[in-house]
C-alpha cells in the first residue's frame, strides 16, 4: 500500500510541476479553478497562437495529459473540421520554442464540425482527475486523461491501467464530480508503434494495420459506448478508394482502404446484412486485414452524415474477433 501511494504521489506531483514550468507561472485567472487548471488554460492559449500560425481558424477539441513524461497535447481543427493540428508538450520545463505543431493528418476529429471547447470554464486539473481515479481504484497506474466537450460544458476521461485490464471514470471539469464506468475492464490489443498505413497496388487485397503513434481516443468500454456503430464482421473484400473530400497536401493522402464487410452482430446502429466501410489509416491492434479476418469495428460517419462514409476507427476500436472480447463488446452496449 505505502508504494502504491507512493506511485500516486509521483503521478500528481509530475502533472503539477510540469503545468508550473511549462507558462512559468502565467495564466488566464479562472474563478475557483485549481492552479494547474490555470496553467493550463494559459498554456492553451499559447497553443492556440501557434495553432493559428498554421490554421487561423483553429478551435481547440481536445487535451490529452499524459502523467508518464509529462507530455500535453493540445488538439486543434479549423472550423469545417477538414483539418487537425496538435501542439505538442514534450515534458516538464520545455519552452514554447520548442513545443511542437504537427499536422496529424486523419483523425476522428475530422468530418466532425464543432464550435470547440472554451478551456476558460476549466475548474478540475489533472491533478485533481488523477486522485479521483487512484483514491476509487486501489492499484490504478493512471494511463493517460483527455479533456473534451463543447463550449464551457467540459468532461475528463481518465483511463487507468489494473491487472484485470483498463478502467475508466468521467469526472466533471467544472465540479470535479468523478463517475466511474459500469462497464467492465477493458483489454485492449497489443500496441506497437509503427508507420502510418499505406496500401500498394500490388497488395489491393490485404492491407496491414498499424498503430499511430498518437490516438485522439484511447480505447475502454466507455469510449466504444460513444461510437456510432459497432458491430461483429467478417471481411469480404479490401480495395483502395479515393476519398476526394479529404484535403489535397503531401502529407495527406485522398486514397483510403475501403472494405466490405459481411455482419455477423449489430452491437449497436445499424441492421444490414452487409458493410462498405472507410477504414482509418491509422489504426491498432491489428496485423493485417484480407478476405475471411473476422473483426469487430466501431467508428463514427466522417463526415457527419450518416449512414454516408463510416469510417473504422483504430487504435483498439477495431480489433481480432474473439468470443471474450465479443461478449465484452455486447456488454459494454447494454449498459
Amino acid at each position: 500500500m505505502r508504494e502504491i501511494m507512493l506511485k500516486t504521489g509521483l503521478v500528481l506531483g509530475s502533472i503539477a510541476l510540469l503545468l508550473l514550468a511549462a507558462c512559468g507561472g502565467k495564466s488566464t485567472p479562472t474563478a475557483g479553478a485549481d492552479p494547474d487548471a490555470v496553467t493550463l488554460v494559459a498554456m492553451g492559449e499559447e497553443a492556440l497562437e501557434l495553432a493559428r500560425e498554421a490554421v487561423p481558424d483553429a478551435v481547440l477539441r481536445q487535451v490529452d495529459v499524459s502523467p508518464d513524461g509529462g507530455a500535453i497535447s493540445f488538439r486543434f481543427t479549423d472550423e469545417a473540421a477538414t483539418q487537425t493540428i496538435a501542439v505538442h508538450v514534450p515534458g516538464a520545463g520545455v519552452p514554447r520554442d520548442d513545443w511542437s505543431v504537427l499536422d496529424e493528418g486523419l483523425t476522428p476529429l475530422i468530418g466532425q464540425a464543432s464550435p470547440g471547447i472554451d478551456l476558460r470554464a476549466l475548474r478540475a486539473g489533472p491533478a485533481a482527475v488523477a486522485r479521483s481515479a487512484t483514491g476509487h481504484w486501489s492499484g490504478c497506474g493512471v494511463r493517460a486523461m483527455t479533456l473534451y466537450g463543447e463550449g464551457e460544458d467540459l468532461s475528463w476521461t481518465v483511463f487507468c491501467n489494473l491487472p484485470e485490464g483498463v478502467v475508466s471514470g468521467s469526472v466533471d471539469a467544472r465540479t470535479g464530480e468523478f463517475t466511474p464506468s459500469s462497464a467492465p475492464p477493458a483489454v485492449p490489443p497489443p500496441s506497437v508503434e509503427a508507420d502510418a498505413l499505406t496500401p500498394t497496388p500490388e497488395s489491393q487485397s490485404r492491407v496491414t494495420l498499424t498503430f499511430a503513434a498518437s490516438c485522439v481516443w484511447l480505447f475502454s468500454p466507455e469510449t466504444l459506448r460513444d461510437r456510432a456503430f459497432a458491430f461483429d464482421g467478417t471481411v469480404e473484400s479490401v480495395e483502395t478508394r479515393v476519398d476526394p473530400r479529404l484535403p489535397t497536401e503531401e502529407s495527406q493522402s485522398q486514397e483510403l482502404p475501403w472494405v466490405t464487410f459481411k455482419v455477423n452482430q449489430w452491437f449497436k446502429g445499424g441492421e444490414s446484412p452487409e458493410v462498405e466501410i472507410w477504414v482509418d489509416p491509422h489504426p491498432g491492434g491489428v496485423s493485417a486485414v484480407e478476405p475471411g479476418d473476422r473483426l469487430l469495428v466501431a467508428g463514427e460517419y466522417r463526415w457527419g452524415r450518416p449512414p454516408e462514409d463510416p469510417l473504422a476507427w483504430g487504435c483498439g476500436f477495431t480489433q481480432p474477433h474473439t468470443p471474450e472480447a465479443a461478449a465484452a463488446w455486447a456488454d459494454a452496449m447494454a449498459d
